[in-house]
């Protein structure tokens, strides 16, 4: 690997795209050869301090996410109705 201060952009060199993960070694490791030794546990604070995320974006701790089946010309309303934008926020309101 070679820096190139200029641009800084990295070149890889002498890559062949095929990985070097041993498969066969991997497909008969037990879980009790697995060394987890270097990751911490997950404390409660963790969980408290954690920040729930969809797409990167921040999700309310007021919403939750569901999974629904609406007909193809209720979603066409509502997209309709949001101009394109939103029409989930609009559909939400409406409930």
């Amino acid at each position: 690997m070679e820096l190139d201060s200029k641009t800084a952009k990295i070149r890889i060199e002498n890559i062949s795209g095929a990985s070097q993960t041993d498969r066969e070694k991997i497909n008969k490791m037990k879980e009790d050869d697995i060394d987890l030794s270097d990751i911490p546990e997950i404390t409660d604070k963790m969980f408290a301090e954690a920040v729930l995320r969809s797409g990167g974006k921040k999700v309310s701790k007021r919403k939750l996410r569901v999974n629904i089946l609406l007909d193809a010309d209720i979603v066409a309303y509502f997209n309709a109705a949001s101009g394109g934008k939103g029409y989930q926020t609009l559909i939400n309101e409406t409930l």
